[in-house]
This record gives structure tokens, C-alpha cells and sequence, in this order.
């Protein structure tokens, strides 16, 4: 499994389940505090407001976490968690994205009930939403100055000079981050597959600081 954006971490699993939506503030996160919680109730909020675009009737259900998620589980696990509720052509992508397949007239608001609710299922761990701080940004400087241009300079590509680390520090979550990848695969569909196959796009252990 190759390392996604927000890096791999370990996986964090809630033994107790956690209740979400209209429900009261549980007395047991088994790992989630009160801080990261929160993170994921606000998450929600923002995804229930879709749902409400597509259909202003719909109710908010009651939701209980099973487990959280390390950003590169995210696609095929909701994938499988919105078959099961009922979209059988959905399917995750490579670049870590799902795509609903053909969606019969009407099933909109279905579907995008049953994505907030897979998404309050199967969370991504707040930890990987967190701002960098410099030792991780130094340790994601060095991985894509290092083995992750090695690599894919490896299959072909072309990989910029990188910028000073303070430059890369300054710039880091604008328009002007460096990102090798992005200037060494421009638009090219078939070469971003490849780099998604081969490549380990951040350092291992990066969110485990």
C-alpha cells in the first residue's frame, strides 16, 4: 500500500463505538479526544450541509464510529461501506477519490445521505488533519527531496531542483507549495497512475511524531 498526501500512520481502532449527530457527548473514545472529536463532529456538520443542499427534508441519523481511518484506507473502505448501503457500482480510485457509477433518477439525496453516513462510520483520524510542524515538514522536505524524487526520476520523469527548505516551509499548504510529483507529471493521467503504483508520495511514520 503506497503512502498517500497525509501519511501513514498507525491504525487506530475504537474499541467502544462513538455516537454522532443528534445524540449526547459519549462518555468513552478509546482514543478520540475531546479535541479530535470535535474535529470530526465539525467534519460532519460540513458534509450534513450537503446532504441538506440535495434534500431539505432529509433527518440527520444517529451514526456510531467503527473505526478511524488512515487517509489511504479512506476510498476503498467507504467504497464497500456505500455497496453495502445500497450503490453496488461505486468504486474507489486510484488517487485515493470514489466514483458513484450511474446513479438512477431521483437517487441524489440517497446517495448523498448514505456518503454521510459512511463518512461518520469510517472517519479519517484527526490526527492527519493537524498543521505540519517543522520536524514533520523537515521529514516531508527530505522525503520528496529524496526518495521520492529518486523514484521518480526512476520511472521517467523529470523532477525540478526543490527549493531551499525555508522557502519550502514559508510556502508549504499555499498555491506555492513544491510538490515534485505535480510538476513532474503535469496532466498526464497515465503517468499519475504510475507514481500512485510505484511511489511512496510521504515518509513513513510522518503523523507518528
Amino acid at each position: 500500500m503506497r503512502r498517500r498526501l497525509m501519511g501513514m500512520g498507525a491504525l487506530v481502532a475504537l474499541a467502544a463505538t462513538v455516537c454522532l449527530g443528534g445524540c449526547t457527548s459519549p462518555t468513552s473514545t478509546q482514543g478520540l479526544d475531546a479535541a479530535g472529536l470535535q474535529q470530526v463532529r465539525e467534519e460532519l456538520d460540513l458534509q450534513w450541509e450537503w446532504v441538506l443542499a440535495v434534500d431539505p427534508t432529509a433527518s440527520r441519523p444517529e451514526v456510531e464510529i467503527v473505526r478511524l481511518l488512515m487517509p489511504e484506507e479512506w476510498a476503498p473502505v467507504t467504497a464497500e461501506c456505500l455497496r453495502t448501503q445500497g450503490f453496488p457500482d461505486v468504486t474507489a480510485r486510484f488517487d485515493g477519490g470514489v466514483t458513484p457509477g450511474t446513479l438512477a433518477q431521483g437517487q441524489l439525496g440517497a446517495y448523498q445521505l448514505a456518503t454521510y453516513t459512511c463518512a461518520a462510520m469510517y472517519p479519517i483520524d484527526p490526527k492527519y488533519r493537524q498543521p505540519l510542524d517543522e520536524q514533520q515538514l523537515r521529514a516531508l522536505y527530505d522525503h520528496y527531496a529524496g526518495p521520492l524524487t529518486a523514484c521518480l526520476e526512476g520511472i521517467g520523469l523529470s523532477v525540478a531542483d526543490p527549493p531551499s527548505f525555508e522557502v519550502f516551509k514559508e510556502t508549504f499548504a499555499t498555491a506555492e507549495t513544491w510538490n515534485p510529483v505535480a510538476g513532474a507529471v503535469g496532466s498526464d493521467f497515465d503517468a499519475y497512475q504510475r507514481v500512485y503504483a510505484e511511489c511512496d508520495l510521504t515518509p513513513a511514520g510522518l503523523y507518528d511524531r
